[in-house]
């Protein structure tokens, strides 16, 4: 007997910021709080300087926690495809609080937590030292729930 499978597929974009700063993705992709596992592929591009980018999940759309953290891009130009793998256990972390006052990554580049993402994801751009040029970020979001 085999197992039925439910997956949603969403696309989160945004520009990445063309000074040093931070920038959010202009999509918040929801419902994700469902799914057993959640594949993100991110294409990222770095015109000039450094550029991270940090998935931040959410429950209320209002508070929101650092998730999973793709590579460091430190090249000139510099893109890649990156992707991270969560697979749901039953332990919550909460590694980093969020918010344009204070935008810092609290989580390491290329890491992510074993807790639930939330129900909603957005993506953080933090733009370094010797960036004048913003570029197009595009992270597709894979959910999948296997019931057995």
């Amino acid at each position: 007997m085999s197992s039925p499978i439910r997956s949603r597929v969403k696309i989160i974009k945004g520009m990445s910021p063309s000074t040093p700063g931070t920038s959010f993705s202009e999509e918040i992709a929801g419902d994700f709080s469902c799914f057993d596992s959640i594949l993100a592929i991110g294409t990222i591009t770095a015109v000039n300087g450094t550029l991270q980018v940090t998935l931040e999940g959410s429950w209320d759309g209002v508070e929101w926690f650092e998730a999973a953290s793709f590579p460091l891009l430190d090249a000139i130009p510099s893109t890649g495809t990156f992707k991270v793998t969560q697979v749901l256990q039953d332990q919550y972390y909460k590694i980093g609080v969020s918010s344009l006052t204070t935008p810092t990554n609290l989580i390491m580049p290329n890491t992510n937590t074993s807790s639930p993402w939330g129900d909603l994801i957005r993506a953080k751009f933090i733009a370094g030292a010797g960036t004048t040029t913003g570029a197009q970020q595009i992270i597709r979001l894979i959910g999948v729930t296997s019931t057995r």
